[in-house]
């Protein structure tokens, strides 16, 4: 049995509870991304990670989906794809065990986010129990709020043993109750399903993290379905970088900058066209995505993590295109 961990980067630091938690459990593999929502989440449990039934998935994006709705996405589009996901295992037969941590800022509120009492009852419409960090740790000290030094800054919890441990012991107990989802009616998905089209990336990227294939622009794609267009998997660069999308009659400008610029390598971004927009982006079979360096410093639409204004075009840009995800 295979353990995966999809997450944020609390499941991405070395110093955090996941590398503990690997050295009781020599099968292990993390697929997990930083500054990243329950798209990025998608993309990777269901079309990078080879899950097998028998294998358990351990989920932890609840407090990035959160940080996401914080910044302008919705909580219902974001648990569309949570449920994605929830159905992939059940599909599979694969054990879905959610671990769920909280912002300090929803910490301070005394009381769940409307993100987190939805992803609660999306949780268990399908028999899922969840182990949540803020709820148990808070019960544990016996205090209504988590104190200020339970982090190492408010999207982190702090790296010392007694939280790490803390953390480490409540994700093992979640894997042992973990179950394949219970078949239910889907909350949100209906009868849709994710597809990814990535037939055009021929560029072999490698690092400590990613093993993938991308392509510089111009893509085009068309679509043999009928759908929704979901979201676009971007690697990003620190560089001046926008993506000008067409699709179906509407035209996006999409920044591809991340704004780390002491940070020269590239970073992996999920793009949700829904937002993008403004609204769902739909298309028809054989409509063609396509997607073109543009040359423009205008304000583009950012993703969250991604630059808004650039101030100058890059003469030789290197962001590429991962992905295309669908729904239909």
């Amino acid at each position: 049995m295979t353990i995966y961990v999809s997450g944020g980067s609390n499941s991405v630091m070395k110093d955090s509870w996941v590398p503990r938690f690997a050295a009781h459990h020599p099968d292990v593999v993390n697929i997990s991304i930083g500054h990243a929502s329950s798209i990025m989440g998608a993309y990777r449990a269901m079309f990078c990670a080879g899950m097998q039934a028998g294998d358990t998935l351990v989920w932890e994006y609840a407090l990035n989906d959160a940080n996401h709705v914080r910044r302008g996405h919705s909580a219902d589009y974001l648990l569309r794809f949570v449920e994605h996901i929830i159905v992939h295992c059940r599909t599979l037969g694969v054990r879905f065990a959610p671990v769920i941590f909280t912002h300090l800022r929803d910490e301070l509120p005394r009381k769940q986010s409307p993100y987190h009492r939805a992803l609660h009852a999306l949780l268990q419409a399908y028999g899922l129990a969840a182990f949540d960090t803020s709820i148990e740790y808070r019960r544990a000290l016996g205090v209504d709020i988590l104190p200020r030094e339970c982090f190492g800054e408010p999207a982190h919890y702090a790296h010392d043993d007694e939280i790490v441990g803390f953390i480490t012991d409540g994700a093992t107990r979640a894997v042992a109750a973990a179950r394949v989802p219970d078949k239910t009616m889907p909350l949100r998905v209906g009868n849709r399903r994710l597809r990814l089209l990535d037939g055009f990336a021929t560029t072999k990227f490698h690092n400590s993290l990613l093993d993938l294939t991308a392509a510089l622009p111009p893509v085009t794609q068309t679509f043999d379905h009928d759908g929704e267009l979901a979201a676009l998997i971007v690697m990003t660069t620190a560089k001046a970088s926008t993506f000008n999308v067409n699709l179906a009659g509407q035209v996006v400008e999409m920044s591809a900058t991340h704004p780390m610029k002491s940070f020269a390598k590239p970073l992996l971004k999920a793009f949700s066209c829904q937002r993008a927009l403004g609204r769902p982006w739909q298309f028809a079979a054989q409509d063609a995505l396509v997607l073109t360096q543009s040359a423009t410093c205008d304000p583009a639409y950012a993703e969250v993590g991604c630059e808004k204004h650039l101030e100058d075009p890059l003469q030789d840009p290197k962001s590429m295109l991962v992905g295309i995800l669908t729904e239909a």
